[in-house]
């Protein structure tokens, strides 16, 4: 079992950090699943919240470090503020280059896929007689 974390990322409204970083300002929501090896996060940039429009645009972004796992507050050089909205764990059931399957519990209950190409898809809720995860 893998964990994951759901972070709605609040980029700050105006005060010059997005010209500095190239981070747009607003709110987008980042997905990160454990890797396997344990050393880092897969990321995914979300447009929106799939917990409620169950398929949104993904943007495989950077590998973020372990720690975002438990982590709520500022992100440092003036990229905004991160707050967990949704946590747990999740088994992969297929991964490849162009999709990813996964069941999750917690706030992201269900199964999930990253499709075409998981590099920059779509996050999808999909029917699944094996909704829940063991």
């Amino acid at each position: 079992m893998l964990r994951y974390v759901l972070l709605e990322h609040d980029t700050g409204a105006g005060d010059g950090a997005g010209a500095r970083t190239g981070i747009e300002h607003g709110t987008h929501w980042d997905l990160m699943i454990e890797r396997p090896d344990g050393d880092a996060l897969w990321t995914w940039r979300l447009d929106l919240d799939p917990r409620a429009s169950g398929s949104v645009r993904s943007e495989r972004i950077a590998d973020h470090r372990s720690a975002y796992l438990a982590y709520e507050g500022p992100i440092s050089d003036g990229r905004g503020c991160v707050r967990r909205v949704a946590a747990g764990k999740l088994r992969l059931t297929e991964s490849s280059e162009t999709r990813m399957r996964f069941v999750s519990d917690g706030g992201m209950a269900g199964a999930w896929e990253i499709t075409a190409p998981v590099a920059a898809g779509r996050l999808t809720r999909t029917p699944n007689s094996d909704d829940a995860c063991r």
